[in-house]
């Protein structure tokens, strides 16, 4: 079963004594809050991480011989489907960015945690994760800086800098710098 920000993990023959037991979803480990010989509840700080179908294992890990047994479930896949829902509205912050901004989404905060390849962009910008602002239905993220020409100019939103280069042509391409005739500029 899925909720919002637990997995419950039901069966026979769990190995609850003498075990440290752990539980990992999408790549993302949560905290077994509780353990039987029958059940596992499997709680995720920002959410069951939504994605595609995908393997809920648990973890029992020998506390004496530190060694790890992984159940699979036989390879029953669990899936919880992303649904975005509106992002923050009304939301006021300068062209320096560093504001929180909100997206709701049972377990996008999780999804954007577990991959690298998903993200919350504004005008093309990643907005980075807060994981301690995020819960199980919202994704919070702070807000990058808005780079116009605007902002550039009036508040150096973008600094100036060199454009450093390596020469990669030949002895010949030099000669003809050096010639009198032709010069960098022409």
């Amino acid at each position: 079963m899925v909720g919002s920000d637990q997995i419950n993990f039901t069966g026979t023959g769990f190995l609850a004594a003498g075990n440290d037991v752990s539980c990992v979803f999408q790549g993302v480990t949560g905290t077994v809050s509780s353990v039987s010989t029958t059940s596992a509840e499997c709680s995720f700080a920002v959410g069951v991480p939504a994605g595609e179908a995908a393997i809920a294992s648990i973890i029992f890990k020998d506390q004496a011989t530190q060694v790890e047994l992984t159940s699979d479930a036989n390879m029953q896949t669990l899936t919880n489907s992303l649904s975005i829902g509106s992002g923050a509205s009304g939301v006021s912050c300068s062209y320096a960015g560093g504001c929180t901004y909100t997206v709701s989404g049972n377990g996008l905060a999780g999804a954007i945690q577990s991959d690298m390849d998903n993200k919350i962009t504004v005008c093309g910008n990643e907005c980075s994760l807060d994981l301690n602002a995020s819960t199980g239905s919202e994704a919070a993220c702070t807000l990058p800086p808005l780079a116009t020409s605007f902002s550039a100019d009036a508040f150096d939103i973008v600094k100036a800098n060199d454009i450093m280069t390596k020469w990669t042509g030949t002895g010949l391409d030099l000669n003809k710098l050096n010639d009198n005739i032709n010069t960098k500029d022409s």
